[in-house]
């Protein structure tokens, strides 16, 4: 895998995705605060539809409960109500803030993967996926 990291020239910007990563940002934040405002309701209905329906969490379930812990700095409960939830959570702020960071500096990175990295990335995002799926519903987690 390759990164690129280049420069814009004569103060141009190197544009694009600032607003994508404050998104990322603000919905983490906004996530973290509906779960530090319902952390004490453990006792709540599930307001998922799938469980609803189904009986068992969806692959989501526990996100809003998992920001929240985050927030708290409860990290071992964060993950232990959605291990991949809580991994996204904690690390797709930082992210986003290095990104507005090198675009406000007119500086533009780009991670090229190699043909053999493009093929593995699908199946491994979906086996982790799939594994914290299974975990939810073992552990009967929601």
């Amino acid at each position: 895998m390759r990164v690129r990291v280049t420069r814009a020239l004569h103060g141009d910007r190197a544009g694009g995705g600032v607003g994508i990563a404050a998104t990322v940002v603000l919905a983490a934040a906004a996530l973290g605060l509906a779960g530090a405002l319902t952390a004490n309701r453990a006792a709540a209905p599930a307001l998922c539809v799938f469980r609803r329906v189904t009986g068992i969490p969806c692959p989501g379930c526990g996100l809003v409960r998992a920001a929240g812990l985050l927030l708290r700095g409860e990290i071992s409960a964060a993950f232990a109500v959605n291990p991949l939830g809580a991994l996204a959570l904690a690390v797709a702020p930082p992210v986003a803030l290095a990104w507005i960071s090198l675009r406000a500096l007119a500086v533009s990175a780009t991670i090229e993967p190699s043909r053999w990295e493009a093929r593995l990335l699908p199946w491994a995002v979906g086996s982790a996926a799939a594994a914290n799926w299974f975990y939810l519903v073992v552990a009967g987690r929601s």
